[in-house]
């Protein structure tokens, strides 16, 4: 199977992207926000489930970004504990030194 010239694929190309900008430019301004801030897939995930208005959906998305970067500087408390908390195992007993012939 060939594949499609140049001038035809880029056309197809720019038509697409157009056909998606003009889905981002009819969303409402909150939503379109959030779509520069996590990009259009993140965003078009919650609408298509029924998530639709704009603080919702960002208290939706920091969270799992919270959960899931650490670092990003949340108060998650999953992945920033400064302490390990274990069941406490008793220590080894200590390794006796071998007894000299006397």
């Amino acid at each position: 199977m060939g594949s499609w010239p140049e001038e035809t694929h880029m056309a197809w190309v720019q038509n697409k992207r157009i056909a998606r900008m003009s889905k981002i430019d009819e969303l409402p301004q909150g939503v379109r926000a959030l779509v520069h801030e996590y990009g259009y897939n993140v965003v078009n995930a919650f609408l298509n489930i029924g998530v639709t208005k704009p603080n919702h959906i960002k208290h939706l998305v920091e969270t799992v970004l919270d959960e899931f970067s650490p670092t990003r500087g949340s108060f998650s408390n999953q992945g920033c504990s400064t302490t390990l908390n274990r069941v406490e195992t008793p220590p080894p007993p200590p390794i006796s030194k071998p007894q000299q012939p006397e």
